[in-house]
């Protein structure tokens, strides 16, 4: 299943006629998201593959979700989109590997940081023309970048699935997400 938000503010109003209660709740969503429920791996690699497609030079996706929850598959899928011949393997020990592939790509894995400010001594975004797959993204804290591609994988109910939430946070990462 594949839900849709759009960025809003908005207010609603809830009324309960036995006890006439009033609730006003201001409602502000800071990006635009995507829900998918339910997926299966071959689903989650052609999501990953549409997302790759439309990505830019400096764009930055940061990945969130449990061990083993599929992180580093999504990043597999979505690198073959920029070369095939490339082997991507989670660089939990490395924290950092640059792929040969046009536009460069720099997938890090920041698990083993014990602190953000180690991630300044990294220079973790310092080339504007690669792209960014960050795995364990939490881990930036202060250095989160402002415009990002946010995805959040978490295991379903039934463990052979995954659920997945999309954020788009800046006009070219809503941009990707309305074309997925």
């Amino acid at each position: 299943m594949l839900y849709k938000v759009k960025k809003t503010c908005t207010k609603f109003q809830i009324f309960n006629d036995t006890i006439k209660l009033f609730i006003v709740m201001n409602f502000v969503m800071e990006a635009l998201k995507i829900f998918i429920r339910k997926i299966d791996e071959k689903k989650m690699n052609n999501i990953a593959y549409n997302i790759a497609k439309n990505l830019f030079e400096g764009a930055k996706v940061l990945l969130y979700g449990d061990l083993g929850s599929g992180k580093t598959t999504f990043v597999k899928s979505m690198t073959k989109f920029f070369s095939k011949d490339i082997r991507v393997t989670s660089p939990t020990f490395a924290v950092v590997k640059v792929y040969d592939t046009i536009p460069k790509i720099h997938h890090a894995d920041l698990y083993r940081i014990a602190d953000p400010y180690e991630i300044e001594y990294i220079d973790l975004f310092h080339d504007e023309n690669a792209i960014y797959f960050i795995e364990w993204a939490e881990y930036l804290e202060y250095l989160t970048p402002k415009e990002r591609l946010e995805i959040r994988i978490k295991y379903n109910k039934d463990i052979r699935y995954r659920d997945v939430e999309i954020n788009g946070f800046g006009q070219k990462y809503e941009n990707i997400l309305n074309k997925i």
